[in-house]
């Protein structure tokens, strides 16, 4: 074999090399950047009610919180809805993970979705709020998760906030509220429910014991 024909061939090589790992580098992925106005939930457009026909606590404070907490909750699913329909995510695969992310600027706001195994149904959707600009300080008491059954209109978990301001909702699969725990004025408040929206449980406990 000719000193040529081996200088050839080593060349071939480190080529089909180079190729191939440009070809396995991640490319850099871009957010879609979108407008508060143009995910908003207008109208009623994707929206869908949560907590279904339950048994209202005694107690007033903890209803009361309990209602807002809901109507957020609905509206952080319809945005999510929004987002989706007008196909402004735009997904990324990496490491066995499809994911998307959207960001809201003029709120200072990303919306981070994760998808299921084929990319075709949403499980995760983690909404950060930043102080100045997006990725930058978290506004951790603003920040939320929600967690999805099979779909992004059969949730299964919404939670927001964190330790004296915290607000954590649980859904059975028809969407009808199962518990909540909800941290206010120093209070923590739980609460649960059977299927059929009858109070099965409910306390209240000072944080600071």
């Amino acid at each position: 074999m000719s000193t040529r024909f081996i200088h050839a061939l080593l060349l071939l090589t480190t080529i089909c090399s180079v190729e191939g790992e440009s070809k396995m580098r991640k490319e850099k992925y871009i957010p879609y950047e979108a407008t508060s106005h143009e995910i908003a939930a207008t109208n009623g457009v994707n929206h869908v009610d949560l907590g279904g026909t339950y048994e209202v606590p005694a107690d007033k404070v903890l209803g009361k919180h309990l209602d807002r907490a809901l109507r957020v909750a609905e509206d952080e699913v319809a945005r999510i809805r929004n987002m989706l329909a007008k196909g402004l995510v735009k997904k990324e695969y990496w490491n066995g993970t499809f994911t998307g992310s959207v960001i809201i600027k003029d709120e200072k706001v990303v919306y981070h979705l994760i998808f299921d195994g084929n990319g075709n149904k949403v499980g995760q959707v983690n909404k950060t709020v930043f102080e100045d600009e997006p990725y930058g300080k978290k506004v951790k008491d603003k920040c939320c998760t929600l967690v999805f059954h099979d779909a992004v209109d059969s949730i299964s978990s919404f939670s927001c906030g964190e330790s004296s301001a915290k607000i954590c909702l649980n859904f059975y699969q028809d969407r009808s509220l199962a518990s909540c725990g909800i941290a206010f004025d120093g209070m923590y408040y739980r609460a649960k429910w059977a299927n059929d929206g009858k109070l099965t449980y409910q306390s209240k406990r000072d944080l600071a014991h």
